[in-house]
C-alpha cells in the first residue's frame, strides 16, 4: 500500500490549517440514525469481511456499530480526534486532494458517511471510493436528503435547502446539494451494481425540533433527513475513468 497507517498521525501541513479548523468545528461525528442504517444495510447485504475503509471517518463512531462484521478498520480524515478508536488505523489525508494514499482495491467495504457533500469534486470522490474497493466489494455513501418535507418547506420559504446555511460564520454546511439521483448517476458512471437507495426513516418536523414519530409509520423520502446509496463494484472492474473519457466503458446516463 502507498500509505502508512499511523495511529499517532497529526496534521502539520500549514496549507490545510483553514480546512483543519473547519474539520474540528464539525465535531467529527454524524447522527446515530445514519450509523444505525449503515449497520443495518451491511447486515442485509450479509457482509462479513476483512477490511472496512471509512473515508471522512471523524471520530470513528461508525466502528462502534459494525465492529462485529470486520476484522480491520481504517479511517481516513484530515485530523485525528482524541477519542478515535485505539485499535483502529488512521490515515491523515485531505480528501479534497483527489486521491487517498492507499493502493487500489485495498478494502472489502468502503464507506463515506456524511462526507461527499462537503467536498469540491463529488464525482471524483465517488471514483476514488470505487478505486479503493476490491473488485466485488461494497461501497456505502450517505448524504443529506434534500427531498424531505423539511428541506422542501425550507426551500419554499427561504429559497435554499435546509442543509445549505446562509450564514458565513456557520460550519459545517454542505458545499453541494446532492440529490439521490446524483448519487445514482455517479454510481452508474463508476459501473457500480446492485444499487439500493435507503432512507434513515429519521427526520425533523418542519418548524420544530421534534422528530417524526416512527409509530405512525412515517417512513421514506419525505420523513428522512439523510439518504444512503449502497452498491457493489463488479468483479471485472479494476480502473474507473472519468465519464468524459471515451475509453471509460460507461454505459451512459440513466
Amino acid at each position: 500500500m502507498h500509505g502508512k497507517w499511523d495511529k499517532d498521525a497529526k496534521v502539520t501541513d500549514m496549507d490545510v490549517n483553514s480546512t483543519m479548523t473547519r474539520a474540528m468545528a464539525s465535531g467529527g461525528k454524524s447522527y446515530p440514525a445514519v450509523y444505525r442504517k449503515v449497520s443495518q444495510a451491511l447486515r442485509e447485504f450479509e457482509i462479513r469481511a476483512g477490511t472496512l475503509l471509512d473515508l471522512g471517518c471523524g471520530r470513528g463512531f461508525l466502528w462502534r456499530y459494525v465492529s462485529d462484521l470486520f476484522s480491520n478498520y481504517i479511517g481516513v480524515d484530515l485530523i485525528r480526534y482524541e477519542d478515535f478508536p485505539e485499535s483502529a488505523a488512521l490515515i491523515v489525508s485531505n480528501l479534497n486532494s483527489g486521491q487517498v494514499p492507499l493502493a487500489a482495491g485495498c478494502a472489502d467495504v468502503v464507506t463515506a458517511i456524511e462526507t461527499i457533500e462537503y467536498l469540491e469534486n463529488p464525482s471524483g470522490f465517488m471514483r476514488e471510493l470505487t478505486r479503493l474497493a476490491k473488485p466485488g466489494g461494497t461501497i456505502v455513501v450517505s448524504t443529506k436528503n434534500h427531498l424531505s418535507l423539511l428541506s422542501k418547506v425550507n426551500l419554499l420559504i427561504k429559497n435554499r435547502f435546509v442543509a445549505l446555511k446562509d450564514r458565513a460564520d456557520y460550519y459545517p454546511t454542505s458545499m453541494n446539494a446532492l440529490l439521490e439521483i446524483n448519487l445514482v448517476r455517479m454510481a452508474h458512471e463508476c459501473r457500480l451494481t446492485d444499487l439500493r437507495v435507503i432512507y434513515t426513516n429519521d427526520g425533523r418536523i418542519p418548524f420544530s425540533a421534534l422528530r417524526w414519530p416512527g409509530l405512525l409509520g412515517l417512513r421514506g423520502r419525505h420523513f428522512s433527513d439523510n439518504v444512503l446509496l449502497v452498491g457493489r463494484k463488479p468483479p471485472d472492474v479494476t480502473t474507473v475513468h472519468s465519464p468524459n473519457d471515451e475509453q471509460s466503458g460507461i454505459d451512459g446516463p440513466i
